[in-house]
């Protein structure tokens, strides 16, 4: 009755309801990434998908010449100045445009340093992705409130993606195709969300003062400080792979980062659900922000664990299934990682709230340890490990940071409650050994992932009763 009770009030909740759509589109959205990654490592082959993550991560790089903060400096201008919201529209499309085209002719001359003509050619073709990013409409809408329909929009763009993908690309001589795919979907997403932008939220579209591009990138500059270095850190052993160990054994390791980028999204959901709620008790009632935060750390730790179980015990079938028996070399990659799933759930449910508490300077710390380890840590891991290495480097990452934002955590925030990881620790522990032992007595996949899963939450039964009840105790949910 009281579980019931509880998802009664949650089924009341404007904020849950308002969120759904969002959930709804994120899983749907990862759903469909595992079927168009694995499909474009089976046809394309590790070494050409290699190369192509290769490319992107280049483009990625350049992309830091294109002031990724200054979308988040447009979101906050548009949330508290709307009658402005077509010249702050102007003013950030227009620098991340011209922007671009520098970062393009960047591109332009790192590709002369290639000696390999396809990756010559990847390479600027991935490249392209930079202007699609100069026509996004995302960070309007998220400064509208309307968080739903770029999230419902992105279906469609995912959808046109898929279909393009399984209609085109049907060998490694398409790989020239593959990276036209993404910046054309999310071309045409631009499309469709500026008629929708024009037709439902109307805007003046001033000419801005120079005045106005000043701020802009004065106000941006610190916040596109942090949004390069989190580039840096993420894709830094991509490149470092592919430099001591070739394109090769880059699809081999992309082919389980791609699996623990999606399982990431996860706590990126539940930032959505508990940030801005903390955000307001840190200015209402601080004690009140401080029992959130601890709610938030302990629910990210009940989810780390039970994912990371299934990424060590079931990783064969999990690659099997997605990229097939070619790609056999990434189990022990997905196995490894999986550290980066559990301390990557714990930097968002315990360093990512310190934003809440307006502690900007202690996220910065910590993205540039993560850089730095990101770094370090494959050019001394790579050469000795290969990309069992890069995996242990990725594991690292996200360690680091959280270690380098617990001294700030325990003076605004508190205890860490290291105790409440003893129980999903020992769940995980579980939960390998039972999903082993039914593999043993050759139980299928559909049993045992199921049968792990009941038993788990089960086992944490008294913890996610009492999750739920203070969140939904009143006054809490918005």
């Amino acid at each position: 009755m009281a579980i019931r009770n509880i998802f009664l009030q949650i089924g009341r909740s404007s904020l849950i309801l308002n969120l759904t759509s969002i959930v709804s589109c994120r899983i749907v959205n990862n759903m469909i990434a595992l079927i168009t990654f694995g499909y474009a490592a089976r046809v394309l082959g590790a070494e050409m998908f290699g190369i192509v993550g290769f490319g992107a991560s280049v483009a990625a790089y350049a992309g830091i010449m294109t002031l990724p903060g200054i979308t988040i400096w447009g979101t906050r201008t548009i949330a508290t100045d709307r009658a402005n919201m077509g010249k702050t529209f102007l003013i950030v499309n227009s620098t991340i445009l011209l922007l671009a085209c520098l970062a393009f002719c960047f591109l332009i001359l790192f590709s002369l340093t290639l000696d390999s003509p396809v990756e010559k050619k990847i390479v600027l073709l991935s490249g392209l992705t930079l202007f699609s990013t100069a026509l996004s409409l995302e960070w309007v809408f998220n400064g509208l409130e309307q968080m739903r329909i770029p999230a419902m929009l992105s279906i469609l763009g995912t959808s046109v993606y898929t279909v393009t993908l399984l209609t085109l690309v049907k060998s490694p001589t398409d790989v020239y195709i593959f990276p036209l795919l993404m910046p054309g979907s999310l071309i045409l997403v631009a499309f469709v969300s500026f008629f929708v932008f024009i037709k439902y939220f109307p805007a003046h579209f001033s000419r801005p003062k120079w005045s106005d591009y000043r701020k802009a990138l004065s106000g941006a500059a610190v916040l596109g400080l942090m949004a390069s270095i989190v580039i840096i850190l993420h894709f830094a052993n991509n490149l470092i792979v592919k430099a001591y160990l070739g394109a090769f054994s880059l699809g081999i390791f992309l082919a389980a980062f791609k699996i623990v980028e999606l399982l990431s999204s996860i706590p990126a959901v539940l930032a959505s659900i508990f940030f801005a709620r903390l955000a307001r008790y840190v200015a209402d009632n601080r004690a009140a922000a401080q029992k959130q935060a601890g709610i938030y750390a302990h629910i990210h730790m009940i989810m780390a664990f039970f994912i990371a179980a299934y990424m060590v015990a079931e990783a064969p079938e999990i690659i099997h299934f997605i990229y097939g028996e070619k790609y056999a070399g990434s189990v022990i990659i997905l196995q490894i990682m999986s550290i980066a799933v559990i301390f990557n759930f714990a930097i968002y449910g315990y360093t990512n709230c310190l934003v809440s508490f307006s502690q900007d300077r202690t996220m910065l710390l910590v993205v540039i340890v993560s850089a730095a380890i990101s770094i370090v840590g494959g050019i001394i891991f790579v050469p000795w490990l290969g990309v069992i290495g890069a995996a242990i480097a990725i594991s690292l990452i996200d360690l680091s940071g959280w270690l380098a934002s617990t001294p700030t955590y325990r003076n605004m925030i508190g205890s860490l409650r290291l105790r409440l990881w003893i129980k999903p620790a020992l769940g995980f522990m579980g939960m390998i050994g039972i999903l082993f032992f039914l593999q043993k007595i050759n139980w299928p996949l559909y049993l045992r992932i199921p049968i792990a899963a009941i038993l788990y939450l089960a086992w944490m039964n008294t913890e996610i009763k009492s999750v739920l009840r203070s969140i939904m105790e009143p006054g809490v949910v918005a």
